[in-house]
Parts: structure tokens; C-alpha cells; sequence
């Protein structure tokens, strides 16, 4: 099928089918200027439909391309979308074969000058990494935005501690509905049912299968990204609020060709309409595009490899190199929650009363776009933590770079999980958020192998928090926060109990801070253009998010729900309305029973047909319950209920 959109002046040829080496057939649609000249391609392969949620938010993006002279082709991962085959797992996307086919398939068409870039945010940055790993010839650049690529470590189990919310309630409970849509590019020749009848009869929620996997074993080393092949130039954008962040620094350092980084003070969420910092960043990106796979010299390469943005002073800096060379600046721990730049004389210890509670004003650090879940003050977390403060700074203090913490701990209990959290506490009381770390007590020496931590034993924990850049202004204060609890951002352990953490000369506990000398301000810094609202209008769209914390002291239980509603026009013609709600909550004496709710429910209208598909899901530290439904005007054609037992 080909159209021609007035609004686009582009070439629009839907549902390309694009054979893979077993028989597989992906679809794809490919935009491109008016003309026959063959231009250079842009590629973005998503599981989130093209001719669904994926399409409707990105058809400015498309534009800005298709006008700047670019083809660009959008296509849905094997199994998901209008693509044949089967998606049972989460990682089924990067699947290698298809990736490097793509890309050359794309390089054999004439409307393709053999120069490909690939691009996309979350899983589209991550199919971009995985193509590039296995280095297809044609594929010249890509730009990942805000794209895991370690997904034991950073993504599912950060610290070994099980991602809640962000994971199991706002990513995997969305695609266990969308994966029961059918697509949404309904041809007259009826193909799209027996797609549509091959993803129902092979569905599984995506969530199941990793259940059997809570350490870091093969299924998980197998789908890591194997970053050190990514050879071709690589622009990397991340956040630093963003859950993806370890994983974006460690892209940049890892590429072994021309590369950049660009890190914002920014949640997961998109560049030109977040809150913080928003900027054109579709300009940007054509600015390296164009010089990869245009050979126009944008100037891109002239600047220094990585441009950061300084929290707290939200000043932009170029530097030269990642890590930025910085000097260690040690704090210890010391009685009475102080945080000393000296060292301490006397042994001490601190019990703590494990509180879950902690964590409800941290940020969501979800996978779902939301762009309202930055955190809150943390007074009321902090309060039900251990603390630690300095001294109100004399001078401003730079900090670039990992925290580390160094901890001796023991417990009254066999686990627990150990977070740490850095704060800025201003001199009104405020308390910011700069970074936190996760460490799971089992899984103190081992992600793979994990250990009953025996009562009463002091062990030592190294806490590495996530990357930060941050100004500490004078007369703020350093606080290292210290708990159990992160809720609902990763799930409890359900043994509860007291915790001692110990310091002094026997058992020096302290907090290490990469920290850099004051710059005067560079004759160069970081400048990107304004949003452009024109493009932005191009793209109309429902979406209505909501974040709530819910306190029920009668019923003796404490829940933060998040979620989304949305509402678009279908690329391909109809209606579209989701409704994504998610509920982590703490039940019973002392809030010890963990539990997770989620219900998504759709409506399309597609060529006349109403589709109808609700998904509910229960989760407990131990057990997972799934019932799906869907219908096609009002007659049920799948309807089942799955459950798995595990132990976290």
C-alpha cells in the first residue's frame, strides 16, 4: 500500500514485508521524500506496534527526517505489532539474525544509498545496540537514547534487588496487553488474522519466564549486549534520573569507534517535552546523522566527546573523557549521624528498625514514559532512615562522577537489602536527591551465587550508587541516607527485622565522592535549540499520567499507584484508548506483606472492528497470576488465566 500524507510530503509505504533467514516475515513501513534518488535510511525496530502506540508517537520524529532528506523505516520486532512469528520473552526483540537482515535488506533497495543509521529510545536504542554489536556492513552510526543494555544488573535485579514497579508493573504489565493486539495495519487480503492468530495461540506474559531466572545466570549473561563489538560511531543520550543510566555511560566507554555522550538531568521520558532541560533533540540528532551518514561536516565531531548537565546548578559542561578525572574526597561515618571529613577515633555501632515504607518519595525510576516522576523531597524517607550529615559546606563541592560506600553491617535476620542514598540538604531543610545504591545482603559477594547471611555476623558491604554530576552549594549539607527499604522502586524482602551498622577504627564505614576543582566558566559550552513546537503539534495525542501515594490506616496498608491513560488516532486510521494503572502496595502490622496489582484495558477501532483486550495481574514475593481477555466486537477469542510460583 502507498499513500502520500499532504501533511508528511512523504512517500508512505505500509507493511513492507521483509523475509528473515528462517521464512519469518517482518513488516516494516518505510517514509521517504518525493523523488527516486536514493538517500540514506534511518531505522527504528520496536515491539510496540508501528501502526500503534510506537507510530502515533513518533510520526513528527519520522517527519523531521523524511523533510531533512531521509528515508526512514519504522518496523515491529518478530512476533509483536503486523511481524510474523513468535515473542514469548522480553529480549525475544534482539534477536541477531533479524537485526543484521534488516540492515542489509534495507541496503539492497534502491531507494537506499547503502549508508545506515539506527536510533531509538528504550528498546528501539536497545535494538540499535544489539544490530551494531553484530556489525551488519551497511550500518554506519546509531544513537541510542536512554537504553539499557545489562539487564540483570541495571534493569531487573539493580543490586540483586528486584526492580517493582518500574518493571514488573508499568513495563511488563503494559506489554502483557499489547501483545495481545492485533495489528493494527489491516490488509483486504486477510493476512493480518493469521498473524493476529499466531501471537494469541503462542501468547505467554512476558513477565514468566525471567521468574525462573533471580540470579545472574546464563539466561541473563546470554542476552547481555556485547558492547566491546559496537565498533561504528555511536552517540549516546541518557539521564541522570534515567533507569538506564549505568548502562548509557557504560555504552560510550565501551565503543571502540568515534563516540559522544550527552547526559541531562532527565527521568525516561521524551527529550522535547520533559520538564527539566528540554531541548530540540531530533536537531541534535540530525547533527550527527548528517555527518555519518551525509558526510556534511555539522561541526559535531569538533566539540569534546561528552557534554553533561551539572544538578544543582543546571549548568552545562563539555568534557574531554568519561570517567572525568576527579580527586577521591573521603567522609566517614561517625556517632550521632555525622559525616566527618576526619578521620574517628572511637568504635561505634547504630541499630536500625527495618521500616518498608522508605522509598515513596524517591521517583518511580520507571521504564514507562510518564515525565512526572522525578523526586520529591526526602525528609519524611529520610527521617525513617539511618542518617548521616556533614557540616554545612564552606565552599561549593563538585561532585562527578560514582559514589562509593563502604559499610559493615549485620543483622538479626539471614537478608535484607541495603540501600544508600546521597542527598543535598539545603539550609530550609530540604532534601534532594542525587543518587542512590542498592545492595541485596545475600548477594554480597555474588550476583550468581548467593549466600544466607548468618545473624549477628558483621559483614562488609561496597555500595556503588549510580553515576551523578552535582553541585553541592555552600552552606548545604552532604547527607548519606541509610536503610532496607527503596519501596516501591524494588521489591521488600519479606524478613524483617534490625540491622547495626558499626563504624569507627575497627570497621571504618565511609562514603568516597568523586569530586572535581571548580572551573572557571569555559569560553565553549554545551548549547542545544529550543523545543520546536510545530513539530510537536504534529503528533496530537491523549496523555494523562498519575502518580498517588496512598496511605489507608484502617486497613492497615500503604500503596503508590502510577499509570498512564492514553488516547491517539491509528497511523493507519481509527481510534485508540489505553488505560495503564499499576499499584505496589505494603499490607498488614508494620507493613511486612508486599504485593503488586496491575490492570491495563484497551479499545481500537480499527476498519470497523472493535477490539477490546484487559489484562490483570497479582503479584507476591512468591507467586504471579495473570488473566487476559480479549474481544473482537463483543465475542470472545481468547480468554486464559497463568500462574507461576518463584521465590525472590
Amino acid at each position: 500500500m502507498t499513500t502520500q500524507p499532504s501533511d508528511m510530503a512523504a512517500i508512505v509505504q505500509k507493511n513492507i514485508l521483509i523475509p528473515m533467514r528462517d521464512g519469518v516475515e517482518v513488516a516494516a513501513d518505510l517514509y521517504r521524500p518525493p523523488g527516486s534518488e536514493p538517500l540514506p535510511v534511518i531505522l527504528s525496530v520496536y515491539p510496540y506496534h508501528k501502526d500503534g502506540m510506537v507510530g502515533a508517537g513518533n510520526q513528527n520524529h519520522i517527519s523531521y527526517f523524511v523533510r531533512h532528506g531521509y528515508a526512514y523505516v519504522m518496523a515491529d520486532c518478530r512476533g509483536t505489532g503486523s511481524s510474523g512469528g513468535v515473542s514469548t520473552d522480553p529480549l525475544d526483540g534482539l534477536n541477531a539474525d533479524d537485526l543484521y537482515e534488516l540492515v542489509e535488506w534495507i541496503a539492497r533497495q534502491p531507494w537506499c544509498n547503502g549508508f545506515i543509521g539506527m536510533t531509538g529510545m528504550s528498546y528501539g536504542g536497545m535494538t540499535a545496540l544489539k544490530a551494531a554489536s553484530v556489525r551488519p556492513p551497511h550500518l554506519k552510526a546509531i544513537l541510542p537514547i536512554m537504553a539499557p543494555s545489562a539487564f540483570y544488573h541495571n534493569l531487573a535485579f539493580p543490586g540483586g534487588a528486584f526492580n517493582m514497579l518500574g518493571l514488573c508493573g508499568a513495563w511488563c504489565g503494559l506489554m502483557h496487553c499489547m501483545n495481545l493486539m492485533p495489528p493494527f495495519y489491516q490488509d483486504p487480503d486477510g493476512r493480518w488474522e493469521k498473524v493476529w492468530k499466531e501471537h494469541l495461540d503462542t501468547y505467554v506474559p512476558y513477565l514468566i519466564g525471567p521468574l525462573e531466572h533471580m540470579t545472574y545466570d546464563d539466561y541473563w549473561k546470554a542476552h547481555d549486549i556485547k558492547l566491546e563489538e559496537v565498533e561504528v560511531p555511536i552517540y549516546v543520550i541518557e539521564g541522570w534520573h534515567d533507569f538506564a543510566l549505568i548502562d548509557g555511560i557504560r555504552q560510550y566507554t565501551a565503543a571502540r569507534g568515534p563516540k559522544k555522550l550527552l547526559v541531562g538531568p532527565w527521568i525516561h521520558f521524551n527529550l522535547d517535552l520533559i520538564s527539566l532541560e528540554p531541548f530540540d533533540y531530533l536537531h541534535e540528532m540530525r547533527r550527527w546523522f548528517d555527518y555519518w551518514l551525509k558526510g556534511e561536516d555539522t561541526g559535531i565531531m569538533d566539540e569534546p566527546s561528552v557534554a553533561i548537565c551539572i544538578q544543582g546548578t543546571s549548568e552545562w559542561r563539555f568534557e574531554g573523557e568519561w570517567p572525568v578525572p576527579t580527586s577521591a574526597k573521603r567522609w566517614n561515618l561517625a556517632k550521632a549521624g555525622a559525616l566527618s571529613s576526619r578521620g574517628t577515633k572511637n568504635d561505634f555501632s547504630e541499630t536500625y528498625s527495618i521500616e518498608p515504607a522508605v522509598g515513596t518519595r524517591a521517583g518511580l525510576m520507571t521504564v514507562m514514559p510518564l515525565g512526572i516522576d522525578y523526586p520529591r523531597d526526602q525528609k519524611l524517607d529520610d527521617a525513617l532512615s539511618l542518617s548521616f550529615d556533614s557540616a554545612p559546606l564552606k565552599a561549593d563541592l563538585d561532585v562527578v562522577g560514582e559514589p562509593i560506600c563502604k559499610l559493615f553491617v549485620s543483622s538479626s535476620g539471614s537478608d535484607f537489602n541495603l540501600v544508600t542514598k546521597i542527598c543535598d540538604v539545603a539550609p530550609d531543610g530540604t532534601s534532594a536527591l542525587v543518587t542512590t545504591g542498592w545492595r541485596r545482603g545475600s548477594h554480597h559477594t555474588s550476583y550468581q551465587q548467593p549466600t544466607t547471611l548468618q545473624p549477628a555476623k558483621i559483614y562488609e558491604f561496597e555500595v556503588k550508587t549510580r553515576p551523578t554530576a552535582y553541585c553541592f552549594r555552600a552552606g548545604h549539607r552532604i547527607r548519606l541516607s541509610i536503610s532496607c527499604s527503596d519501596f516501591p522502586r524494588i521489591w521488600p524482602v519479606v524478613e524483617h527485622g534490625e540491622v547495626t551498622f558499626h563504624g569507627g577504627p575497627s570497621h571504618p564505614a565511609h562514603l568516597i565522592l568523586p569530586v572535581v576543582r571548580r572551573k572557571r566558566q569555559a569560553k565553549t559550552v554545551p548549547s542545544f535549540q529550543p523545543p520546536d513546537l510545530a513539530y510537536l503539534m504534529e503528533s496530537p495525542r491523549i496523555w494523562l499520567p498519575h502518580w498517588r501515594v496512598i496511605e489507608d490506616h484502617a486497613n492497615k496498608c500503604l500503596s503508590v499507584e502510577s499509570g498512564v491513560h492514553v488516547e491517539f488516532q491509528i497511523p493507519t486510521g481509527g481510534e485508540f484508548k489505553l488505560t495503564h494503572s499499576y499499584r505496589a502496595s505494603l499490607r498488614g502490622e508494620k507493613l511486612r506483606y508486599p504485593d503488586l496489582e496491575v490492570e491495563t484495558t484497551c479499545e481500537a477501532t480499527v476498519e470497523g472492528r472493535i477490539f477490546n483486550i484487559r489484562v490483570d495481574s497479582q503479584m507476591t514475593p512468591s507467586r504471579i497470576e495473570v488473566n487476559a481477555r480479549v474481544l473482537r466486537d463483543l465475542d470472545v477469542v481468547f480468554q486464559k488465566a497463568f500462574a507461576g510460583n518463584y521465590k525472590m
